[in-house]
């Protein structure tokens, strides 16, 4: 009896360590985490009812409820929408059939974009796709042609590369929503070729037939006007550093001369541009 009782306690065991597991790696980000995007010095907005129902993406910068947001916690890159409704069909077990969906440029050229990250209402997939024809200069609704196989698509599955959750406003008078999803960060550069240091700028929209944006463009029609600040794929805006002489071990004053034998002090501010307070 008491070999049987360990062995059940065993089997309780491994199989709470089942079910627990992958819930504890697919933690998302706490609200703090999430960086808003920006489009010159405010978060992006966007008009409401511009769109209908859960394609309708909002925001406003004089509150501020930012319409996008991003965050990296190193195992995966996130993307947040601000939606007028919930994006999740009647049984809230699948999404309505729609896209939304975040566009990528990496050459800081607004004739066109590189890459689109689309969250597919209609095939329930998520999936990160190459612009390769670029037809339609400035045009963010410019169809993504080659999915990055193999890793994608794949499936959208509620609470693990997706979810839905309450957002902190009201647009319409009602309860607006959250569409929170995500794609590893170790696969997404290896696809996109995109380093921690590589500038990118985003478009965000939303999308009737999950192939383009073409739904509700956020804050622009045009890639020329709608694109965001630049940002890190980490998150932050990269920014320039400075290096200067300076009188001291801890970095203070301003040295405009040095003679032989003077012992030399030299301060790097790098404005974190990796992030990294601790490291130049």
């Amino acid at each position: 009896m008491k070999i049987c009782f360990k062995n059940s306690v065993l089997a309780l065991l491994l199989a709470l360590s089942f079910f627990l597991a992958p819930s504890m790696a697919l933690a998302w980000p706490a609200d703090a985490d999430w960086i808003p995007v920006y489009r010159g010095a405010d978060p992006v907005d966007d008009t409401l009812n511009d769109a209908a129902g859960s394609r309708d993406i909002v925001g406003d910068v004089t509150t501020p409820y930012p319409a996008a947001y991003i965050s990296n916690d190193g195992t995966y890159i996130n993307y947040r929408i601000r939606l007028d409704d919930d994006p999740l069909n009647n049984p809230r077990t699948q999404l309505d059939p729609f896209g939304w969906g975040f566009i990528i440029d990496t050459d800081q050229n607004a004739d066109d974009y590189e890459w689109m990250i689309m969250l597919d209402g209609i095939s329930e997939e998520l999936y990160l796709a190459e612009n390769t024809v670029k037809t339609g200069v400035g045009d963010p609704s410019d169809k993504a042609e080659v999915i990055a196989t193999p890793t994608w698509p794949e499936a959208a599955v509620l609470n693990g590369n997706y979810r839905v959750v309450t957002a902190d406003s009201t647009f319409n008078g009602d309860t607006d929503y959250f569409l929170d999803f995500r794609l590893n960060y170790a696969d997404f550069k290896a696809a996109t070729g995109i380093t921690d240091s590589t500038a990118i700028r985003y478009f965000i929209g939303s999308s009737n037939s999950a192939q383009t944006l073409a739904s509700d463009l956020v804050a622009a029609s045009d890639l020329y006007s709608g694109l965001s600040e630049s940002v890190l794929p980490t998150g932050p805006q990269p920014t320039t550093g400075s290096v200067k002489f300076v009188a001291d071990l801890a970095g203070n004053g301003d040295v405009t001369e040095i003679y032989p034998g003077d012992t030399i002090y030299i301060r790097v501010d790098d404005a974190d541009q990796n992030s990294m307070a601790s490291e130049a």
